[in-house]
């Protein structure tokens, strides 16, 4: 999870930084961790954004930034075809999903896990986030402590629930940045 989660952010200071290099190099290492799509999540409340103008924490996404393509024109396209190329998850892998939310939006997603569940959430270039794990009776699992306001670039978090059952958990993404942003959210 944590080599996930660090691809990620490497993949948002490359882009935030337009190096070359730096793109391909956090597109290699998001496609060595073998992440698959996060198709268990359920937008419950809120309203989720379309992609396009925005960046996807993908792979092949990242490869066409390097050869200079303007793909965030269509970059709905390409976290469809990220869903599409998604199997079956394997016992520890990593879930990956790219969404994105309107300037002092909150969205919340349901998705179930089970044991030690881990989550992450980075935010594209300039993107600013929080995030809270709830129950399925709307108590805190998780909040932040720091930067609650403000927001934050990256934020994770790790929740013990039953081992021996799935449970629903809520994870509430707040954008506080001043635009629209999207960010990759991740599981284990």
């Amino acid at each position: 999870m944590e080599r996930a989660v660090n691809a990620c952010i490497k993949l948002s200071q490359a882009i935030g930084s337009g190096g070359t290099q730096a793109l391909r190099s956090a597109a290699q290492e998001l496609r060595r961790c073998g992440t698959t799509d996060f198709s268990r999540l359920t937008l419950v409340s809120g309203q989720e954004i379309s992609l396009d103008g925005h960046y996807i924490f993908d792979e092949v996404f990242a490869d066409s930034l390097v050869t200079g393509r303007k793909v965030t024109a269509f970059s709905r396209k390409y976290a469809r075809k990220r869903a599409d190329r998604g199997v079956s998850p394997r016992p520890g892998q990593v879930l990956l999903s790219t969404k994105a939310v309107e300037a002092g939006s909150k969205v919340i997603y349901n998705t179930t896990a089970r044991g030690v569940a881990e989550f992450a959430v980075v935010a594209e270039p300039g993107g600013l986030i929080t995030m809270r794990i709830l129950s399925p009776t709307g108590k805190a699992l998780y909040s932040e402590t720091k930067s609650v306001k403000k927001g934050a670039a990256v934020r994770k978090a790790s929740v013990s629930l039953p081992s021996t059952k799935s449970t629903t958990v809520s994870i509430e993404i707040t954008n506080h940045s001043a635009k629209a942003t999207s960010f990759a959210i991740l599981s284990l």
